[in-house]
């Protein structure tokens, strides 16, 4: 008989861990081992679980699910991890697969998706189903990662600015009235800024900006 796969959940609401692990206990060759509620404890799980899987939310507290992937496929190679996010953004999706998520789930997949991520992840293979795969038709494949095929553009020290206080929870209005900058102007600069990161809402910019906070 097969050994089953091992597989922590983790995402910082419970009901949508516990719903996930409902639905993958059906599962004949997949052990749900543990979960987790926050990115650091996912990575403690990790260390000493050794799953073959990890779901790994993306947006979660304390260290968020692309910190926790950077961090956990540098020091245990051998876990391979799901991304799981309620938002289906190119640049999120790039940004999980280049911390080393071997594939990307919306939350609003069906289970039977999850369910075919989990088993592309334990053979190595790339899992992007669906609509995820044909958004990312003009990226190309290089290490087993997602690449752009054109370079990001730099950004401006303001507009890094603008990013690290989105990250910091500020509100436009506030990040209007600290740097002097008038709201409209203000708004006018974050459209553009969602429009080269192909960003659909003002939403996911400030999830993006808060997966980003390392290095803008």
């Amino acid at each position: 008989m097969a050994e089953k796969i091992r597989v922590i959940i983790a995402d910082d609401h419970r009901m949508v861990r516990k719903s996930i692990i409902e639905f993958l206990k059906n599962e004949s060759d997949i052990e749900i081992v543990g979960e987790a509620a926050d990115g650091k404890e996912t990575y403690q799980e990790a260390g000493v679980l050794n799953p073959d899987v990890i779901v790994m939310d993306i947006s979660m507290p304390k260290m968020n699910g692309i910190e926790a992937s950077r961090e956990i496929t540098k020091d245990f190679p051998q876990i391979h991890i799901v991304a799981f996010s309620m938002y289906a953004d190119k640049q999120i999706i790039k940004k999980a697969l280049a911390a080393g998520a071997s594939g990307f789930v919306p939350k609003d997949s069906s289970i039977d998706c999850l369910i075919e991520a989990i088993h592309s992840a334990k053979e190595g293979r790339i899992y992007l189903g669906g609509e995820i795969s044909k958004m990312m038709e003009d990226e190309v494949i290089d290490n087993d990662r997602i690449v752009s095929i054109h370079e990001t553009e730099s950004i401006s020290d303001m507009e890094r600015t603008v990013l690290r206080m989105l990250a910091d929870k500020c509100t436009v209005d506030s990040i209007s009235e600290k740097l002097n900058i008038p709201v409209d102007d203000l708004r006018k600069q974050l459209v553009q800024i969602m429009k080269r990161f192909e960003i659909k809402s003002l939403s996911e910019l400030i999830e993006y900006a808060m997966w980003e906070r390392i290095t803008v």
